[in-house]
């Protein structure tokens, strides 16, 4: 792969004309340029799977691990499916308590 330098006033205009974070600088050239795309169109999943916790319309898959702070404390958390009660998956923080929504964990 070439490499070309460029000043920040051209780099900003090209990350700018980013859509997501998925859209590459060269594919930003090559639409400007009028070059056709050698990319392959790749599309997400919107698929749940067995297990994927849904909230608030965000699908976050079964594994997905999360860790906050609260009151001074870590908590760990992990996306798991298969327990009853939840329409989805659900996320279990280390305290072991399956929560459906994202909740303060519980104190203590």
């Amino acid at each position: 792969m070439n490499t070309i330098d460029v000043d920040f006033d051209v780099f900003k205009a090209i990350t700018m004309r980013r859509s997501s974070e998925d859209v590459t600088a060269n594919d930003v050239l090559r639409h400007v340029l009028g070059l056709p795309s050698k990319r392959e169109p790749t599309v997400p999943s919107s698929k749940s799977e067995v297990g994927d916790w849904i909230t608030k319309g965000v699908r976050f898959p079964a594994g997905t691990e999360f860790r906050a702070q609260y009151k001074g404390q870590t908590w760990l958390g992990r996306v798991e499916g298969g327990d009853p009660g939840f329409s989805s998956g659900c996320l279990r923080v280390s305290g072991g308590i399956p929560r459906p929504d994202p909740a303060p964990p519980p104190p203590g």
